[in-house]
């Protein structure tokens, strides 16, 4: 009846969303390929866009806890390091032990006289083989229970870099993971 109907579209819509994200990406990676990729600049608090995005995508099941400063502001594009963080948090969902809180923390460090926005993602999930982490970040590599892919690792580094950026990760079996984002500051 009608609700099985409503569940299928529900169901179809879903589908269809996955697909557009996969052919967006695809489209990201030829851009980043060919050295097109473009970057809508602007001042953004990093620590709401934090704060948001896990609000959004945490559950029941998948709490996010952040632990930023009231602002902390940076000159990105803004829905290029909303992607960035989903991506981040996404994998960490599909890692974390069910009732295990997911770490947001965002600071910022001086080295060499440069001062960076520094946005890390900890989950305390299985953790990452030595082996398999440097190669997280090609093209279609996903981890061990990967279902996605293998294109959001290597499109989030390809966008901290475009901001003069980079990303990394650090793992070890079974202590669990944390990627780092780390952006230039103004």
């Amino acid at each position: 009846g009608r609700e099985r109907d409503v569940r299928d579209v529900d169901s179809a819509m879903q589908a269809f969303d996955r697909l557009r994200r996969l052919v967006l990406d695809l489209l990201d990676v030829e851009r980043l390929d060919r050295g097109i990729f473009t970057l809508s600049v602007e001042m953004i608090n990093l620590a709401a866009l934090a704060r948001e995005t896990a609000s959004v995508l945490q559950t029941p099941q998948a709490e996010i806890h952040v632990y930023a400063p009231d602002e902390l502001n940076v000159a990105v594009d803004p829905d290029r390091i909303h992607q960035v963080l989903e991506n981040l948090l996404s994998n960490a969902i599909n890692y974390a032990p069910a009732g295990v809180p997911i770490e947001v923390r965002v600071t910022s460090e001086t080295r060499e006289d440069t001062t960076w926005a520094v946005l890390a993602v900890r989950d305390e999930g299985p953790g990452i083989p030595a082996d398999l982490l440097p190669s997280l970040f090609n093209r279609y590599v996903g981890g061990t229970a990967s279902v996605g892919l293998g294109l959001g690792l290597y499109l989030a580094r390809g966008i901290a870099e475009a901001h003069g950026g980079r990303l990394m990760g650090e793992s070890a079996p079974d202590a669990g993971t944390t990627f780092r984002l780390e952006l230039p500051m103004p």
